[in-house]
């Protein structure tokens, strides 16, 4: 069924290992007890349009895969050094996203099902600053990117600690997670992001969820 809320969809964004699939799969569950409606889709990677250009990418070795000390195979890209690079990846992440969003979100919109989406815009931008060695990403796209968050959207930020993520994960260095943190809390001045303390039980996060989804 469509239940009645003043939302449109829900989305979790955050370090990795901050518990997003997690809590995700708790609303899913949610969900399906009380009958409601909804559609999971996972977001890390919205690439569409912009295929072609990873592909050209790793020809000419701006990004290339390297194994992390959980033995996990991560791709990294650098687009410091690539000017031009830089401005066509901007573009084409865009236009992937609105790609995204028009045949895979804004449908689900018109439907009774919510949509739960386990990372998004949000969580693009702040591997887009990353990519290109760059923090004012934000501020340069920061509202044309997440004009195109759905409206009414319930945006969550489950905040852990860069070491904790560092350990849950092994892969990104805690000073770029610490990177990544500042610029969460940079976007979080751009839109309403509700942060929650991502260091709380599963079960206290999951009722906070559902608290602040007005759905109890």
């Amino acid at each position: 069924m469509k239940m009645k809320t003043d939302f449109s969809c829900i989305v979790f964004s955050g370090l990795d290992g901050s518990g997003k699939s997690t809590q995700a799969k708790l609303l899913e569950d949610f969900f399906q007890k009380y009958n409601i409606s909804y559609n999971y889709i996972w977001l890390r990677s919205p690439n569409q349009l912009s295929i072609p250009l990873i592909i050209l990418f790793k020809l000419l070795r701006i990004s290339h895969s390297k194994k992390t000390k959980s033995g996990k195979m991560i791709g990294v890209t650098n687009l410091e050094n690539h000017k031009i690079f830089q401005k066509i990846w901007k573009k084409t992440l865009f236009s992937d996203l609105k790609f995204v969003i028009k045949y895979k979100i804004e449908p689900l919109l018109t439907t009774s099902k919510i949509p739960i989406i386990d990372r998004f815009i949000i969580d693009t931008l702040v591997d887009l600053a990353i990519d290109t060695n760059d923090d004012s990403v934000i501020d340069e796209l920061g509202n044309q990117f997440l004009s195109l968050l759905p409206k009414y959207s319930k945006l969550f930020f489950l905040d852990i600690t860069p070491q904790l993520s560092y350990e849950r994960n092994l892969e990104e260095s805690v000073s770029i997670l610490e990177r990544r943190q500042r610029l969460y809390y940079k976007i979080s001045k751009y839109v309403n992001l509700i942060i929650i303390d991502g260091t709380k039980s599963i079960e206290e996060i999951h009722k906070q969820i559902i608290t602040e989804c007005k759905l109890v």
